[in-house]
């Protein structure tokens, strides 16, 4: 693990991993802290890397840890499904909230075409 204080942002190596360069971007990575509170947005990954926003001092070699994909998929039925009046204008990620225009299916409120989640979908 290394933290480059100009960046703001911490790599993790894990020698076992076989990422798809890039594919965890915007992903979460959760390490097995003994609060449960401590989670980091992934800012890019190589095949055996994952960068994060932040330190991470909590996280020694050998630590376990889980990405979680909180990004909601284009077949999910959450899309527009949310309610729009007791939704936050932007999504976990600062996006905001938009009409999939393929989705039938309407939320409610005064955005009907809020989605359910911490996650906007971005498509379409």
């Amino acid at each position: 693990m290394s933290f480059d204080s100009v960046t703001l942002r911490t790599t993790l190596t894990d020698a076992t991993a076989s990422w798809v360069p890039g594919e965890l971007a915007g992903a979460l990575l959760k390490p097995d802290d003994a609060n449960n509170t401590l989670w980091a947005y992934v800012v890019d990954n190589t095949e055996v890397t994952v960068t994060t926003w932040g330190e991470l001092p909590a996280v020694l070699a050998g630590d376990e840890y889980r990405i979680l994909d909180l990004r909601i998929a284009a077949d999910s039925p959450c899309l527009d499904a949310g309610d729009g009046d007791h939704a936050p204008a932007l999504d976990f990620f600062g996006n905001a909230r938009h009409n999939v225009l393929r989705v039938t299916n309407s939320g409610v409120g005064t955005s009907a075409f809020t989605d359910i989640g911490v996650h906007e979908y971005q498509g379409d």
